[in-house]
Parts: C-alpha cells; sequence; structure tokens
C-alpha cells in the first residue's frame, strides 16, 4: 500500500503522531470512524462525546455537525444498496437524539430526587440540632439564635424587646423521688 494510505490506517483510533499530508488523511479517517461507531455502538452519551471529539480536530458548528450525522444514515443506506450490500438496520441520527434526550431527562429526574433527598436530610439535620428531643421545643442553641436575631431586631428598629422565664417550681422533687424518667413522663405529658 502506498505510504500516504498507511499512515492514516495506523492512527484511525488515534491522531498522537500524525503530520503532514498524511496526518490530514489522518484526521479524516479518525473522524470517519467516530461517526461509524457513532451509529453502531449502542453506549449512552455517546452522541455529545463524538460531536466534542469531532470538533477538536475540525471546529465545525453544532448545526453543521447535526446536518453531517443525518446525510450519513441516509448516505449509508444508499451506498450498501449500490454495491448490494445488505446491512442490518441500524439507528438513525433520530434515535440517537432521542435516547441523548431520554438519558438527559433521566438524569435530571434523579439529580432532582437527589436534592430533594438532600433537603429533607437538611431539613431534619436542622430539626435534630435545635429541638430538644424529649419535648420538641426549641433547645438552648436554637433559643440563643432566637434571642440574638430579635434583640437585633430590635436595636435596629428602636423597638423594645420583653423576655419571660418560666421555672417549674419543685421539679427537683419529682426527679428526686421518683427518679428522672418520671421527671420526663411529667415534662412531654399535656396539661
Amino acid at each position: 500500500m502506498p505510504p500516504v494510505l498507511v499512515e492514516p490506517i495506523r492512527r484511525h483510533h488515534s491522531l498522537t503522531g500524525a503530520q503532514g499530508q498524511s496526518g490530514e488523511l489522518a484526521k479524516v479517517v479518525y473522524c470517519a470512524v467516530l461517526c461509524g461507531q457513532l451509529f453502531a455502538a449502542r453506549l449512552p452519551g455517546l452522541i455529545e462525546r463524538t460531536k466534542a471529539q469531532l470538533i477538536a480536530v475540525f471546529p465545525l458548528p453544532d448545526a453543521t455537525l447535526t446536518a453531517m450525522f443525518m446525510d450519513l444514515g441516509q448516505q449509508t443506506e444508499q451506498l450498501a444498496g449500490l454495491f448490494a450490500i445488505e446491512i442490518d438496520p441500524g439507528r438513525i441520527y433520530q434515535d440517537l437524539q432521542d435516547e441523548a434526550r431520554q438519558m438527559l431527562l433521566e438524569l435530571s429526574l434523579a439529580t432532582h430526587q437527589e436534592s430533594q433527598q438532600m433537603q429533607e436530610q437538611n431539613q431534619h439535620l436542622w430539626q435534630k440540632a435545635t429541638t430538644d428531643e424529649l419535648t420538641g421545643l426549641a433547645n438552648r442553641a436554637h433559643f440563643v439564635q432566637y434571642l440574638e436575631t430579635e434583640f437585633a431586631a430590635a436595636r435596629r428598629t428602636k423597638q423594645p424587646l420583653a423576655l419571660l422565664f418560666l421555672d417549674g417550681d419543685r421539679f427537683k422533687a419529682i426527679n428526686d423521688t421518683y427518679g428522672h424518667q418520671a421527671g420526663d413522663e411529667v415534662l412531654v405529658r399535656p396539661g
């Protein structure tokens, strides 16, 4: 075979080291292999990877690539008929686009679900961090944060702020006499 063909064939999967006239032909052969794989392989996300690889070799607009892919599907069928070659029915470019859209939709849904789960987890963690587990009331950390916010608002608006403390009389006696479990029961029992 002539050397001008040997080099492009040798480099049909990688352009590393391709130079000169045979290097330009190697680029064409390499891109042809990429296009062939696009229609033959059944790999998710292949259409976008193929476009990116082709643009890296020959900077083409997306619309040009799309038109080229559509033409390739039609020309393959025509050439097969010319040479009386029977080819297995392949995928058309529209099939590839539909697969890419479906994959994008599935990824989008999965991301949305993960986001919702994370929001729910964050809400749950915030609830645990700011609430007393026994009574469900705000804990000291939440109380302090709330007070800081309210004091800041009172200073900003120059409005008075009142704070009322309640103390359960003789509650310590319940804990001492009946134990802490009984005291906990008293705290959570309504009325």
